[in-house]
């Protein structure tokens, strides 16, 4: 896809990469981050919290690679996703890994990208509105949203809670927004600034408010944030959901992904 900064492939690595980076500061959280493999762990055993979102490996050295990457999670004591899309070498990564275990949780995720010198300009519901998160009251308030519209269990709400030791400054990489309606958090979304780029990550809405912009109004939001601090185009990967708001918003496919995930009890990389 041409009329961009930055291969949206490279930029989705790219964006990736700097939340990983830009997470270190918090215990647990740690990342490999090169040119052909980012990777990494956010501290907490939840597969989507920890994987591999880039691996391109030599044909020649790619069961070696393999094995060590696996063994890195093992030794964290992660348990974690592994992403394949366009530009994951070799050809038949995906075979060789579920060879070891995985196995396909999710097919052809659409990778997303827009032009944030083409955002659209219209406001949302009076009833909606965004906020920038600034403070750890309204970090609490994401994190029950996150865990809500998710379905994730509760234990999972302290466990992230503990990334707002991150600080909520304006130049921080990470930006978080929460949205409410009618004056209660109802939905949220990420941004992670990478450069020109940014990645929008977490976007979610309770199940109650579903349907009423809150998703399209808090990624604007994001959106108008990652323009303003300097970034040309943002990415992020899709759920079958979220697609068309993204779509209404203006972003297009560049790419599919496979997402697959290795179950509880198999055997390591050491195991034989």
């Amino acid at each position: 896809m041409t009329g961009f900064p930055v291969d949206p492939l490279r930029a989705m690595a790219d964006a990736v990469g700097e939340l990983l980076r830009s997470s270190e500061g918090v215990a647990g959280v740690t990342s490999v981050i090169r040119d052909d493999l980012v990777m990494g762990s956010l501290g907490i055993a939840t597969p989507p919290l920890n994987g591999v979102w880039l691996a391109r490996f030599d044909t020649a050295t790619a069961e070696t690679s393999i094995d060590q990457t696996i063994g890195w999670f093992d030794r964290h004591g992660m348990p974690f996703t592994w992403w394949i899309g366009p530009d994951s070498t070799p050809a038949d990564l995906a075979d060789r890994i579920a060879r070891r275990g995985f196995r396909l949780d999710e097919a052809a995720v659409p990778g997303m990208v827009i032009d944030l010198a083409a955002l659209p300009d219209d406001p949302p519901d009076r009833a909606v509105t965004v906020e920038r998160v600034t403070d750890f009251a309204a970090f609490r308030e994401v994190c029950r949203v996150v865990v809500e519209a998710f379905a994730a269990p509760p234990a999972l709400q302290p466990a992230i809670e503990v990334f707002a030791e991150l600080g909520f400054a304006a130049d921080n990489p990470q930006q978080t927004f929460l949205a409410r309606l009618d004056g209660q958090p109802v939905g949220t979304a990420l941004g992670v600034r990478a450069g020109g780029v940014l990645g929008i990550f977490n976007v979610a809405t309770i199940s109650a408010a579903r349907r009423r912009g809150i998703g399209r109004a808090v990624t604007l939001a994001a959106l108008r944030d990652g323009a303003a601090a300097g970034c040309r185009m943002a990415v992020l990967q899709a759920s079958e959901m979220g697609h068309p708001v993204y779509e209404r918003l203006g972003f297009r496919d560049f790419a599919t992904y496979d997402l697959y995930v290795r179950p509880a009890g198999e055997p390591s990389a050491t195991d034989g």
